[in-house]
């Protein structure tokens, strides 16, 4: 096989602890560089060099694009449309320009899109310049059946609705993170390619079935308490509003709350934890820590879509660790104003909750109580976890790129 130069496409992930996008894409290029190893890759991304891909591939980024890292940069684009526009457009500048200087210099045999909407404009206009061909990988929904095919109004909305869709319509391949993600892109009127599914995948030389009493001792946690870990971005999307909520209810003492990561409610879960000794806030970590974090929780708390979950609970199960999710999609997987298929997380590997405070208190408390309930989940975790995220789900990206 002959070698091959592949420029990845990357903007940014959530918070201090790296993103579900961004460890994908490190666990891509990992499992890529072992199997391919005279293969070159190429990152051009938001992030800084010494990101997480650097051990893999050549990483090149912009200083000019450091602020979009930023979460509350993000929140304030949200919240003001010109502004956001604004931020889209500089992205958008910023890692063409980058792009294009890495395939000027070097042979690019194609460039792989992993993220949204900018990443997938960057894409295609590289393919109309440089007539290089690309993959689009999108991660989460972006709403696409309204915006693409309705005649709904805004500034990116008029700026990319014809560009995106070209984007989607001369793509190599497009690939979702998830059914319902799939089912968008697919919605999308006049494009006749099909997306289809590759479920995010752990790396499973840090992430597997480790001793809970020693990683207790390693992380000095008490052997006796009952660990509730959350290791995710802190905002709405990922329900920590609710677990907010939840905390100040719980009756048993023997109870420890974990919160691992930062976000916009950050400063509510430090004030938390300041009053409350159930509640221990840490605010980044190295992602080779994080295994230690789930080997010593007796559950893992995350996000969950209407037929997928986030890769933090995916890891967990990794780890033979059960899950916990609210029942209701995070935000912006919303859309169908539905509630999660009870077979995105089955009785066997954990909890889909109500949205309900005082149930979730009962349950997390009952749980804590009687922890042999827990026990007897943790072999159907990594059952579940090899039958849906494992490693095949790398076999299936790995011939894509290689077709």
């Amino acid at each position: 096989m002959s070698m091959k130069n592949i420029l990845f496409l990357q903007i940014y992930g959530g918070g201090g602890i790296s993103g579900g996008t961004e460890v994908y894409l490190k666990n891509l290029l990992k499992e890529l560089s072992r199997k391919h190893p005279n293969d070159t890759f190429h990152v051009a991304t938001f992030n800084k060099k010494n990101s997480i891909f650097a051990t893999y591939g050549k990483v090149y980024d912009s200083f000019f694009t450091r602020f979009l890292e930023n979460w509350n940069v993000l929140t304030l684009g949200y919240r003001f449309s010109f502004l956001g526009f604004f931020q889209y457009l500089w992205g958008f500048f910023w890692l063409y320009r980058i792009s294009s200087d890495i395939i000027e210099k070097k042979k690019i045999d194609f460039v792989y899109s992993n993220g949204g909407s900018l990443t997938a404009l960057v894409a295609y206009f590289l393919f109309k310049k440089y007539n290089v061909p690309y993959i689009l990988h999108f991660h989460g929904l972006f709403n696409f059946k309204n915006t693409l095919n309705a005649t709904t109004f805004s500034l990116q909305a008029l700026f990319t609705r014809k560009s995106t869709k070209l984007a989607l319509q001369h793509a190599s391949h497009i690939v979702g993170n998830s059914d319902e993600v799939v089912a968008d892109i697919n919605s999308v009127s006049d494009i006749k390619k099909r997306a289809r599914v590759v479920h995010c995948f752990v790396d499973t030389d840090i992430f597997y079935p480790n001793n809970k009493k020693s990683a207790r001792n390693k992380l000095k946690l008490n052997q006796n308490d009952f660990i509730f870990l959350s290791p995710n971005r802190l905002d709405k999307d990922k329900g920590i509003d609710f677990l907010l909520t939840v905390i100040p209810i719980l009756k048993n003492q023997d109870i420890k709350i974990i919160f691992i990561g930062n976000g916009p409610l950050e400063g509510s879960v430090i004030k938390l934890s300041k009053k409350n000794p159930k509640v221990m806030y840490i605010s980044q970590i190295r992602n080779e820590l994080l295994p230690e974090y789930i080997a010593a929780a007796d559950i893992v708390w995350g996000a969950a879509s209407l037929h997928y979950i986030g890769l933090s609970i995916i890891e967990a199960l990794a780890c033979e660790r059960p899950i916990m999710a609210l029942n209701t999609p995070s935000p912006p997987d919303n859309e169908f104003d539905t509630l999660v298929d009870p077979r995105t997380i089955p009785d066997d590997v954990g909890y889909l909750v109500e949205k309900n405070p005082e149930s979730c208190a009962r349950l997390i408390d009952t749980l804590s109580n009687q922890r042999e309930l827990l026990e007897k989940k943790s072999q159907s975790c990594i059952d579940f976890y090899n039958r849906e995220y494992g490693i095949t789900h790398f076999e299936k990206i790995e011939k894509i790129i290689y077709n």
